[in-house]
């Protein structure tokens, strides 16, 4: 049986863009076929369109196709008729619909269950401040992937059980490792939707939403860096204790956890407002990241 070849997508809003020609130029030029499939956020629709399809060509195609034909309106709009003014009574500034409407005719729960991916989403309880991992299984699958979309102020929460609200899975979980190691991940690839440092702003001029916005972009920031971080971390300990412990104390020091193979792809740089959908950035965004990852086969990176 060949090794369990995992993909982890990051959340970033409309910079998921980047992730989308990444995953074009692995799939298509590189080969790869992806066994488990792990995202949050803007990655826990990605993960899902992907998950449908057994010929992931296929699928990394007609995945570029709908992020091409995105825009903002098709993601979010005003409430009616005072705004923003709705957040007042409203659970957001702005009306979602378009986006569960967007993830409604894209998104096949019984073909992700008959393609044999694995697939791994989640988003997180506000009442309880617990992450909520589904799989190609969970009967509330469809709802947790609009959950893990919906930006804390930004976008609506989204019921998944009754009295509860769930938001997007990044605040807690943005590049979701831990969940494809737990289903047996021998390889992972992890694409990051921003470059993983903030460009510095000038705020003087910010008013609340931009608050929010900068604040929102600071903490996915930072949960990311730790959740990767982490996972290196742990990945060393563990090859240092496999080169210069004896065998029979790795169990003692390290556990049950094993040395995993990985790549990361992430932009070169920041990229435009994540809650922006522009058809031109979206494609000059798809553009950077399949060269990106090109150029990392190229430079002989990778091996």
């Amino acid at each position: 049986m060949s090794n369990k070849n995992a993909i982890v997508i990051s959340g970033g809003g409309s910079r998921g863009a980047f992730t989308i020609g990444a995953l074009k130029y692995l799939i298509i030029e590189q080969h790869q076929h992806f066994d488990i499939i792990c995202g949050v956020s803007v990655g826990a629709i990605n993960a899902a369109f992907l998950a449908q399809y057994t010929d992931q060509v296929e699928g990394i195609l007609a995945l570029e196709e709908m992020w091409l034909g995105i825009t903002t309106k098709k993601i979010y709009k005003r409430w009616f008729p005072f705004g923003r003014f709705h957040a007042l009574w409203k659970k957001s500034l702005y009306n979602s619909k378009p986006l569960r409407d967007l993830i409604d005719a894209n998104i096949d729960v019984e073909k992700i269950r008959s393609s044999g991916a694995i697939l791994q989403v989640g988003s997180v309880c506000m009442d309880t401040s617990l992450y909520r991992c589904a799989d190609q299984d969970s009967p509330n699958l469809l709802n947790i992937i609009k959950a893990s979309c919906a930006v804390p102020l930004i976008l609506e929460p989204v019921s998944i059980e009754h009295g509860k609200l769930d938001v997007d899975g990044g605040i807690r979980n943005n590049a979701p490792i831990a969940d494809a190691i737990r289903m047996g991940a021998e390889n992972i690839t992890i694409l990051c939707a921003d470059h993983l440092s903030l460009k510095e702003v000038n705020t003087k001029k910010f008013h609340a939403l931009d608050i929010a916005k900068r604040g929102i972009d600071i903490m996915a920031d930072e949960v990311i860096n730790n959740d990767i971080d982490m996972f290196l971390a742990t990945n060393n300990k563990v090859l240092m204790c496999q080169h210069y412990i004896p065998a029979e104390y790795h169990e003692l020091i390290i556990g049950s956890k094993r040395y995993i193979p990985n790549l990361i792809v992430k932009p070169s740089k920041s990229n435009n407002d994540s809650t922006i959908f522009d058809p031109k950035e979206i494609r000059q965004m798809i553009d950077d990241g399949y060269n990106t990852a090109k150029a990392m086969f190229e430079n002989k990176q990778i091996k």
